[in-house]
């Protein structure tokens, strides 16, 4: 176990947010930052802006989680409030 691990019990999430669409992707320039939440909806940490990412709808902003004090591995879009790893799904599903 590293020291990330040990101090962050719930490091592989699910994280959300309180911001954004409840429909889609937040959109890059939608969100200057955004506040990182567990499951039971504690505030955990920040998202902050790294890139973009191409989707049907535009330019998607890619996010870094910060939790506690790590910086967490990989890139994130923020779907329907919920963070999701890219290599999961960038795109919207269909309704």
């Amino acid at each position: 176990m590293t020291d990330a691990e040990s101090t962050i019990p719930f490091r592989d999430g699910p994280f959300f947010s309180d911001r954004g669409p409840d429909d889609g992707l937040v959109m890059v320039d939608a969100e200057p930052s955004l506040r990182v939440y567990d499951e039971r909806g504690r505030a955990v940490g920040t998202a902050l802006p790294v890139g973009f990412i191409p989707c049907r709808k535009g330019l998607a902003q890619l996010w870094m989680l910060q939790v506690g004090e790590v910086d967490m591995p990989g890139v994130y879009v923020c779907r329907r409030r919920s963070f999701i790893e890219i290599f999961d799904t960038a795109e919207d599903e269909p309704d």
